[in-house]
């Protein structure tokens, strides 16, 4: 009894999740970004708009990671 008590339980809740609208799915809160994975997103970015423009001037990631967080 007991069994099938847990089976029975077990089958609802799993269609109450399946049957839960896309709207009212709990999202969860944008991430909050430390100090310091800001700056080095902002690095990534600035990298990136040099290597889409073709200003590295041969520089590394690297070398441009070391430097950008000196400068931030």
């Amino acid at each position: 009894m007991r069994k099938r008590m847990m089976f029975v339980v077990s089958a609802v809740a799993c269609m109450a999740v399946v049957a839960t609208p896309p709207g009212m799915a709990q999202t969860a809160a944008p991430k909050v970004l430390t100090p310091q994975q800001q700056k080095l997103r902002d690095c990534g970015a600035e990298w990136q708009k040099m290597k889409k423009e073709g200003r590295t001037n041969g520089l590394t990631w690297a070398e441009l990671r070391r430097e950008c967080l000196r400068r931030k």
